[in-house]
């Protein structure tokens, strides 16, 4: 809660409110209509995502496929097998995760030590959503953050000179906020650092971005950034 507000960027897009969701489905497919190569980033909930995609079906005509970017709130929809083609056909969906460790772990320890882990416990779940989990970076995100937790917590332990008595919540934030001493580490999702290391000057290099595509036919494709 400390880390300051980002300066807004002056080049950054303008925008401006739409009343009802109907009115935004038509003047997006108006914009489709006008040119086809125009492709939508999604950033509200998936819920409403449902909505809008409902009645681009019912007005569809003026466009008939639409090319959609979203993030995490439309993943957890589609790992809990909500079907967004139902609601419209033409969707190709395209949405970013950040983390793969299916993708990491013939080269990273740790992301191959995270399958193996959530193998053990789930391997037995073959359902589309049990499937969908081993891959959906949350949960590898999740492994990532206990274990900086647990780090940052053995590391303040440390300062203290190993008294219990002297560790406290303060100690534990300032070391999460600050970075572990070895630089961070290389987690299930990538490298691991914290945002307030070295005055927010230490930046992680080739964290994997995957951008899923997925079409009404049940077909996704997978391309690591």
């Amino acid at each position: 809660t400390d880390a300051p507000e980002p300066d807004p960027l002056p080049t950054a897009l303008g925008g401006r409110p739409v009343p009802t969701v109907e009115d935004l489905a038509r003047e997006v497919c108006r914009t489709v209509k006008d040119e086809p190569r125009t492709a939508v980033v999604w950033s509200a909930r998936a819920s409403q995502f449902q909505l809008f995609l409902a009645e681009v079906s019912r007005i569809s005509g003026g466009c008939p496929e639409m090319s959609v970017l979203a993030g995490d709130d439309v993943t957890n929809a589609l790992t809990d097998q909500q079907r967004p083609w139902d609601h419209f056909k033409g969707l190709t969906l395209f949405y970013a995760s950040h983390g793969f460790a299916p993708a990491l772990a013939t080269e990273s320890p740790e992301a191959s030590a995270f399958l193996a882990a959530y193998d053990r416990a789930y391997g037995s779940d073959r359902s589309i959503r049990g499937r969908a989990l081993r891959g959906d970076a949350h949960v590898a995100l999740a492994w990532d953050a206990l274990r900086y937790l647990a780090e940052g917590i053995d590391q303040a332990w440390r300062t203290t000179g190993r008294h219990d008595e002297r560790l406290d919540r303060g100690l534990v934030q300032a070391v999460l906020y600050q970075g572990l001493g070895g630089g961070g580490f290389d987690g299930a999702t990538g490298w691991i650092d914290a945002h307030g290391a070295a005055s927010g000057g230490r930046l992680t290099e080739d964290k994997l971005l995957a951008v899923v595509r997925g079409r009404s036919d049940g077909s996704t494709a997978t391309e690591m950034l």
